[in-house]
C-alpha cells in the first residue's frame, strides 16, 4: 500500500538494544512510533535506503549541563556530533531554575566553578526570562536543538531559591523550607520534569558565593533531610526517573525507594568499587 507509513528505514542492520544479536530487517514508522520491524512490503511516504549502515535506537546523554546552553544555542555540541539523540540537563545538583532575580549571579557562579563553564559566556547568554522551573521549561519548550532534550530539577538552585544564602551557606533547613522544596518539587515533576538531582556532594553549593576553594562537607546525615524532600514527589510519579549523581547511601536511600527507572553514574576504573558496592545496595 502506498504511503502505508510515514517512514520506512530499507534493508539496515538492526541493533534493537536489547543485547541480541544483529540483524537484517526494515523499520516502519507510523505517528511517531516504530509500527513494524521486519521485510515490509508496506511503503512509505519517505523512504531512506539503509543498506550498509547500522541502525539503532537513540542514544540517551542521561549527564550533560545544556542548561544554559539551551537558552541561546540550536546546536547541542558536542552531543550531537556523538550521535546522542536524546540529553537530560539539570545534573550534579546545578542548574538555572527555580532563581530570584537577585540570586542569577550565584547560579552563574555555581554553574562555572562546578562545571568550568565561564561566567561571561552564561551572563550575556542566559535570558532568565523565568523564576519558576515550570516557566524554566516553559521557556526551553520554545527553543529548537537538533537533539531532543529535558531537563530535571537542579536541587542546588532550588535549596538558595527557598533558603536564601543560608542555603549559599549550607546551612539546615526548617521544616517549613523542607516542605517549601517538596511542593516546589512537586510543582516541577507536575510540569513534565523528569527528576530531580541532588548535587554531586555538598561541596558544590560553596562556589556560589565566590569561594575560592569549597568550603569543608558537612556531616553526610545533612544530605537525607535535602533528598528527602525532593525524592517525596518524584517516588509518587510513575513516569519519572530516580536520580544518583554519586553511589552514597544517602543519594541511593532515596532512589531505592522511588519507582524505576533509576539514572546514575560512577567513576568506572579499576580502582574503583563504588559501583559495585552501589549495585549490591540497591539489590538488596
Amino acid at each position: 500500500m502506498l504511503g502505508e507509513y510515514a517512514l520506512v528505514v530499507r534493508d539496515g542492520t538492526i541493533f534493537d538494544g536489547s543485547g541480541a544479536d544483529p540483524f537484517d530487517a526494515d523499520v516502519a514508522i507510523k505517528d511517531g512510533r516504530i509500527a513494524a520491524v521486519g521485510k515490509l512490503a508496506g511503503r512509505g511516504r519517505e523512504e531512506i535506503d539503509a543498506a550498509g549502515h547500522l541502525v539503532t535506537p537513540g542514544f540517551v546523554d542521561v549527564h550533560t549541563q545544556y542548561d544554559g546552553q539551551i537558552t541561546w544555542e540550536n546546536r547541542l555540541m558536542p552531543s550531537s556530533n556523538h550521535g546522542v539523540t536524546t540529553v537530560v540537563m539539570g545534573n550534579c545538583g546545578v542548574g538555572f531554575a527555580p532563581v530570584r532575580d537577585h540570586q542569577r549571579d550565584m547560579a552563574i557562579k555555581l554553574m562555572e566553578g562546578v562545571e568550568d563553564i565561564p561566567e561571561v559566556v552564561m551572563a550575556a547568554g542566559v535570558p532568565f526570562n523565568w523564576e519558576t522551573f515550570p516557566e524554566y521549561l516553559d521557556a526551553i519548550e520554545e527553543r529548537h536543538a537538533d537533539v531532543d532534550f529535558a531537563a530535571q530539577l537542579p536541587h542546588s538552585p532550588l535549596r538558595v531559591y527557598v533558603m536564601g544564602q543560608r542555603g549559599a551557606d549550607l546551612e539546615a533547613p526548617t521544616d517549613a523550607e523542607l516542605a517549601d522544596m517538596t511542593r516546589i518539587t512537586a510543582q516541577a515533576v507536575g510540569a513534565k520534569a523528569p527528576s530531580a538531582c541532588p548535587p554531586r556532594s555538598t561541596r558544590s553549593i560553596a562556589f556560589a558565593t565566590g569561594a575560592p576553594r569549597p568550603r569543608p562537607e558537612p556531616p553526610r546525615a545533612r544530605y537525607w533531610p535535602w533528598h528527602r524532600a525532593c525524592a517525596k514527589p518524584v517516588q509518587a510519579c510513575s513516569n519519572c526517573s530516580a536520580t544518583a549523581t554519586s553511589p552514597r547511601k544517602t543519594n541511593l536511600r532515596c532512589c531505592a525507594r522511588s519507582p524505576p527507572p533509576l539514572a546514575g553514574r560512577s567513576r568506572l576504573h579499576s580502582a574503583n568499587r563504588r559501583w559495585r558496592q552501589a549495585a549490591g545496595y540497591l539489590q538488596n
